[in-house]
């Protein structure tokens, strides 16, 4: 009798066990149960909730730069795409002769290659960083530029170079006085300028959505462009190709 009453709260307890046994795997497994594909679930609306708003922001950025034409093509023109030698070296010729100087040398040297490095896990050495993952620099590329004339028109080269719309940096600047060829002891008011400058160029490099900084907003930084509109108001000039193109562009 008591084998009977003790049978069916048994039972009970064999068929629970039965039923933990078959549907918990597939209610969580670790892999593919029903709580795992929950929580995955959630994970991708998580992800397209992202997406979503990261593509809000690209339309928004896209119809800012549609509507400023002139912010993307001051940015092009300070830190173009390409070296542009044929470029630099024009203006270069163009500055030096708008202020009477004469060009005795315009030489470019090749561009320096940046490798982006990260620190190592040790501190005490720098390791090739994966390109994914370091922050894209400039290709750096210096002009040696030798020039002949008076101090106030070395300096007012100075000065348009200075404010020039392309970005440039003198490194090194070495001035000398010249003497007369009648007389080689006898000065003149005539002054041989050696510079060394440093230009760039920066080639476009792709974004990715899951690390740049530049989608988590709908509007552009434009601070930079202002800054540059208001001090480089020396234009850069564009090369004519073909017949309206100079043959030579030493002569003014």
């Amino acid at each position: 009798m008591k084998v009977k009453i003790l049978l069916m709260p048994l039972t009970i307890v064999i068929a629970i066990a039965l039923l933990i046994w078959y549907v918990y795997p597939a209610f969580s497994n670790g892999s593919d149960g029903m709580l795992d594909k929950y929580g995955q679930l959630k994970k991708e609306n998580a992800q397209l909730t992202d997406l979503e708003g990261k593509s809000s922001n690209v339309d928004g950025l896209a119809s800012q730069l549609d509507s400023n034409p002139g912010d993307k093509t001051t940015m092009m023109e300070f830190i173009p795409d390409q070296i542009e030698e044929e470029q630099v070296v024009d203006n270069l010729n163009y500055l030096a002769s708008s202020n009477g100087l004469a060009v005795l040398n315009i030489s470019i040297s090749q561009p320096t290659i940046p490798t982006a490095t990260t620190p190592d896990s040790s501190g005490d050495a720098a390791a090739p960083a994966d390109s994914s993952e370091s922050a894209p620099v400039a290709t750096d590329f210096s002009v040696k530029y030798s020039v002949f004339g008076t101090y106030d028109q070395v300096k007012g080269l100075l000065g348009k170079l200075n404010s020039f719309g392309r970005y440039n940096d003198v490194s090194s600047l070495d001035i000398e006085k010249q003497t007369s060829q009648q007389d080689s002891s006898a000065a003149t008011d005539s002054l041989k300028a050696d510079l060394v400058l440093n230009f760039n160029y920066f080639k476009p490099v792709a974004l990715s959505s899951d690390t740049s900084q530049v989608f988590l907003s709908s509007k552009l930084d434009t601070s930079v462009i202002d800054q540059i509109k208001s001090s480089q108001n020396v234009p850069v000039l564009h090369l004519s190709v073909g017949q309206m193109g100079k043959s030579n562009p030493f002569i003014p």
